[in-house]
């Protein structure tokens, strides 16, 4: 049985292998956890649910508003774009029914990033709206279906406008979805939309050489310098849009330029003579943006194919040349050395405006770009790509070293390319070798990845630092706490904002550190909220006071609805009225946004209806207090009515007098008998 269950997913084995019965459930013991969600690649990617998706046990678990009370605003956040990009509808309405935050977008993103149809409308009816992230989640995933459904949901005027074209057109490039990006090409009756630059970057970033391939074919700037090959480029777009052509393509406008070697640079000379100097310079820095772009993303075969095309500058021209040796004296004397040197800088000037493309120093900036995204590429082929590069026929090995020598590799671009590379210390030797020199931002990314052995090698082959130099610092003043005490402050209020659980909040509590109500109000759980009110309570021995309108405005701008509700409930939030006129907040005229402004009218109106509430009810006591006076006024009165007609008979009785009182005057004169 546990072979079997080695051919199937977990969560198949979890919730419907071990239940054939109890041998089964013994002898997979092991399945008693579910996973939900798949693997980010990156902290800005959507949250992907997991395939095959637990439904059933999903909406059994979290239908119940109990296992919500100890998930903080991200967890629930996380929960909510789970549930809808798993496209079950009946987990996502379960979610809906218990979730304790605002509906933030990326939770609707979520749901066209997995194609769903049926969770994008209901998402739509709680008041999220569309806009191009929904868009490009949609096209980055390949859902034509849904980026089609999402053109008609829009209306003929908005999917025609350019944030829908542009949104769609980018995330099929960044997803590699070919039939998304030609569906938009070719939409009938609507303008076609026009290929760039950017396109054919986003393409190469990711690694799709098939749709880079397709991109450069129909950017005009992107086209081959031989006329025979742009005709051979023509041909190819003709045949893939059909007989009609496209007429997004344009490549065969003779605009385009690049380089292919020897005919090749006469006709880009041909080319750019047409052109404006700064149209010119403008194209060549396209075109190396999009061969830096295939030298991060792209295997070297592609480089290799494409550096001549786009790769413009074939030297350097000299730098500002210095004072060149004063030539012999003229006949009639004079000193010709700053002569000489206003030449040579004329010269120099004048190599400038002739060619405005080549006066852009490659050993800098371009040359620097291209070789630091070959060096950091994720692709296996990333040293066969330096070597391409380096060889004598590309940027030659002197310049290319000198490039790898001058790369910040303390610059936060270099740093989060390389952040988690499995082979980075592999890596970092052999750019060590070619020249290129690591500081401690380097030693940081690899202390944060958790290697040791690229760490260690850092410090002892390279010389790195372990910590920077102290520098002599000014005596401090005295504070009105100890430094250590405000650090513990600040590690709690950080853990409570983040929403971390409640397990480390205790843990830093137990080392002496305060709990912090308003971080835990912005970021915590129910369970954390509670526990912090009582740490506050016991500290200070008497109730919790009304939070602070700021800190109610924090929790309202996290999102953080279960927190409200809970502090509304208990009286411990101020009238929303002085938030917003705490913050300068004018809620009619800046809504903030929807979501926000939903849930900041729902507690005016629940504050509103409970003092609404209180007030009835102190009128109906005072109503109630009225008639019990009235009712003892009127029976005071009915008693003093009863003994006003009681009156005492005279010495020959009284016909009109009461009988009672009758026989008190006989006992009063017994003789009278």
């Amino acid at each position: 049985m546990r072979r079997v269950a080695s051919f199937c997913h977990p969560n198949d084995c979890a919730v419907s292998l071990r239940l054939v019965d109890s041998e089964t459930a013994a002898a997979l013991e092991d399945y008693k956890t579910l996973t939900l969600v798949q693997e980010r690649q990156g902290i800005y990617e959507v949250h992907r649910a997991v395939s095959p998706w637990p439904g059933h046990a999903f909406v059994a678990h979290w239908r119940r508003p109990e296992p919500w009370r100890s998930l903080s605003v991200p967890q629930c956040e996380r929960l909510l774009c789970l549930a809808a990009s798993s496209g079950h509808l009946p987990s996502l309405d379960a979610a809906l029914a218990q979730y304790g935050c605002r509906l933030d977008k990326k939770v609707l993103v979520a749901a066209a990033a997995s194609g769903s149809q049926e969770c994008c409308e209901r998402l739509l009816g709680f008041g999220l709206s569309l806009d191009d992230d929904v868009t490009a989640a949609a096209a980055e995933a390949g859902k034509l279906p849904l980026v089609q459904w999402l053109a008609a949901r829009l209306g003929s005027r908005t999917a025609d406008s350019g944030g829908f074209n542009t949104a769609a057109a980018e995330g099929a490039c960044r997803g590699g979805h070919l039939p998304v990006l030609t569906w938009l090409l070719h939409r009938p009756s609507h303008e076609c939309y026009v290929l760039h630059t950017r396109h054919a970057m986003i393409s190469a970033n990711a690694g799709h050489v098939e749709l880079l391939e397709y991109v450069m074919r129909r950017v005009p700037a992107l086209a081959p310098a031989a006329a025979a090959d742009r005709q051979r480029e023509r041909e190819q777009v003709a045949a893939e849009d059909g007989a009609g052509g496209s007429s997004s393509s344009g490549s065969g406008s003779g605009s385009g330029s690049g380089g292919g070697g020897g005919g090749g640079n006469s006709s880009r000379r041909e080319e750019e003579h047409e052109l404006s100097e700064e149209a010119a310079v403008q194209r060549h820095w396209e075109r190396a943006n999009v061969l830096t772009a295939i030298a991060a993303g792209c295997p070297v075969e592609v480089l290799r194919r494409h550096y001549d095309r786009l790769w413009h500058w074939r030297r350097p021209l000299p730098p500002l040349p210095r004072p060149l040796p004063p030539p012999p004296p003229p006949a009639g004397g004079g000193d010709s050395a700053p002569a000489a040197a206003a030449a040579a800088t004329e010269l120099h000037l004048k190599l400038r405006h002739r060619f405005p493309a080549e006066a852009q120093n490659h050993t800098e900036t371009r040359c620097l770009e291209l070789v630091e995204a070959a060096a950091t590429s994720p692709t296996p082929c990333w040293a066969d790509k330096l070597d391409l590069l380096l060889s004598p026929d590309r940027l030659g090995p002197a310049l290319g070293r000198e490039a790898l020598k001058r790369c910040d590799s303390g610059s936060w671009v270099f740093c989060n390319r390389i952040r988690g590379r499995p082979d980075l210390l592999t890596r970092l030797g052999h750019l060590r070798a070619m020249g290129m020199v690591f500081g401690r931002e380097v030693a940081l990314e690899a202390a944060r990845a958790g290697y040791a052995d690229t760490l260690a090698w850092l410090w002892d082959e390279c010389g790195v630092p372990v910590d920077p130099q102290p520098q002599p610092q000014p005596q401090p003043q005295p504070q009105p706490q100890p430094q250590p005490q405000q650090e513990w402050i600040d590690v709690v209020a950080t853990a409570a904002y983040g929403g971390y659980s409640l397990r480390l909040l205790r843990a830093l509590r137990a080392r002496g550190a305060a709990a912090d109500l308003g971080a835990v109000a912005v970021g915590g759980s129910i369970e954390a909220l509670e526990w912090a009110v009582g740490e506050r309570e016991a500290a200070e021995g008497r109730e919790v006071q009304v939070l602070a309108a700021s800190t109610a405005w924090s929790v309202l701008q996290n999102g953080n609805a279960a927190s409200l509700d809970w502090l509304q409930a208990r009286g411990l939030l101020p009238p929303p009225l002085e938030w917003v006129k705490h913050n300068n907040v004018d809620p009619e005229r800046e809504p903030f946004n929807f979501q926000r402004a939903k849930l900041w009218l729902e507690l005016r109106n629940q504050q509103a209806a409970a003092q609404a509430a209180v007030e009835a009810a102190a009128q109906a006591a005072q109503a109630g207090a009225n008639a019990a006076r009235a009712e003892a006024d009127a029976a005071r009165a009915e008693a003093s009515k009863a003994a006003s007609k009681v009156a005492v008979p005279d010495a020959e009785g009284d016909d009109d007098g009461n009988v009672e009182s009758g026989a008190a005057a006989a006992l009063a004169a017994p003789g009278s008998k």
